[in-house]
């Protein structure tokens, strides 16, 4: 089994808990109607009450892993 085969065999099985925490986490920002997104403070208190800051994971490498997260998305019609 490849890296990648192992990855989606754990994000699938894990993704009702997944998107669980995203609802709960996500939407703070959104206006009435909008889809709900993460902002850096909600991802920031995420990780915060999960306990992921330690001493490999520290609290100013928060924003730096939330931009890297972030889907690009290219403006095929201007550029």
């Amino acid at each position: 089994m490849s890296f990648t085969e192992q990855v989606d065999v754990v994000v699938r099985g894990f993704k009702p808990f997944f998107e669980h925490l995203y609802t709960k986490f996500s939407g703070k920002h959104a206006l009435p109607g909008q889809k709900p997104a993460m902002q850096q403070d909600e991802f920031e208190s995420f990780c915060m009450s999960t306990g992921m800051i330690n001493d490999g994971f520290a609290a100013r490498e928060i924003p730096l892993v939330f931009n890297l997260s972030i889907f690009t998305q290219v403006d095929e019609i201007e550029k």
